[in-house]
């Protein structure tokens, strides 16, 4: 009997861990009100993110899916807000909304059953069909440049949800950013990805891979990392950011990028972090900002600035990739090749 009884409560626990449920925590317990929603409304997320489990999980598929992070981040904190990501919970108090997103009105409601009738089980199908419901904004969300999860996910819930006005301007956003704050304490620890074995380094900052967490530009050519126009392509303040995993990285890509005479800013231990606050890159010493003032000035930001960046990408992967090392598409290596891993000494791949 005790024998049974230990497995019971292991799958008890497996299965509260797969719904998000803190234990003893029972599904009847919801306390979160009902949307009187005009798309989608349902039980507003707790605002709070653990990779463990099923969130993970989601975010692992949206980016296997080709999505990026911000467009991936900003699903997670609608889906957090819409049914805290619960694939078969029913709307609270009878609202009829269904599913991660809560569809409520028809005949939305119907064909998303009709398509997906496991959806209690299936939840990647779930998130399939609402990516390309026919008649639907999904297509052109997935299309579009945002410059923060916070902004995919607003656009994501006024045109695609389509909640009422006080859900749409001050409910929604705020349970949002509740969601996506609760991200920060895994996004810089390091470069390793908080608890269990989901990596968060680099989320929404443009991750290159490696030993590169960050790279940021004003540059909307870049073909690697994440342009921002609002915060580093503005004509007073057009910059590349870089953060790395480890400080001993992030030093010896200083100093590469100053033998390069490459003028670099805000590296902590080297000079001021700025305004940058506790807890960030910055602040840790793990990035530092490359000015685009030393292009040519200021004024409209064109071609200079743009060939600056241009630069920088040539340098970052310069200093990745070690002196005698190509980056290339690869193929097949028949000579001893020298590159720089990561770890102390010549690396022979």
């Amino acid at each position: 009997e005790e024998t049974i009884s230990s497995k019971v409560d292991a799958a008890i626990k497996e299965l509260q861990k797969q719904l998000m449920l803190k234990e003893g925590e029972k599904k009847g317990d919801d306390k979160s009100k009902s949307g009187k929603e005009g798309g989608e409304g349902g039980a507003m997320g707790t605002g709070e993110y653990s990779p463990e489990g099923l969130q993970g999980d989601i975010y692992k598929y949206l980016l296997s899916k080709g999505m990026d992070d911000t467009h991936a981040l900003g699903l997670m904190a609608n889906i957090s807000r819409e049914s805290e990501f619960r694939p078969g919970v029913l709307e609270k108090g009878g609202g009829g909304g269904v599913g991660l997103f809560q569809y409520t009105s028809e005949p939305r409601k119907s064909n998303f059953l009709k398509a997906v009738p496991d959806y209690k089980t299936n939840w990647k199908g779930q998130i399939d069909y609402a990516l390309k419901e026919p008649g639907e904004p999904a297509p052109q969300w997935l299309a579009m440049k945002f410059s923060s999860p916070q902004e995919a996910a607003d656009w994501f819930m006024r045109k695609w949800e389509r909640p009422e006005e006080g859900i749409q301007n001050t409910k929604g956003p705020k349970i949002h950013a509740e969601y996506l704050k609760s991200l920060e304490k895994y996004r810089t620890k390091k470069g390793t990805g908080g608890s269990g074995s989901f990596d968060f380094g680099g989320m929404d900052k443009g991750g290159v891979g490696g030993s590169v967490a960050e790279y940021i530009t004003g540059d909307p050519n870049t073909p690697f990392g994440r342009f921002d126009k609002a915060g580093h392509g503005t004509t007073s303040n057009y910059h590349d950011h870089i953060g790395f995993k480890d400080r001993s990285t992030a030093v010896r890509a200083y100093n590469f990028f100053k033998s390069k005479n490459i003028q670099v800013t805000e590296f902590k231990g080297f000079d001021s972090v700025g305004g940058h606050a506790s807890g960030s890159l910055h602040y840790s010493g793990l990035a530092f900002d490359v000015p685009g003032a030393q292009w040519g000035g200021s004024g409209a930001i064109g071609s200079r600035d743009y060939s600056g960046s241009a630069k920088v990408r040539t340098v970052l992967k310069e200093f990745l990739g070690g002196s005698n090392a190509k980056l290339a598409k690869g193929g097949r290596v028949t000579k001893p090749t020298r590159a720089l891993i990561g770890e102390k000494g010549p690396e022979f791949v």
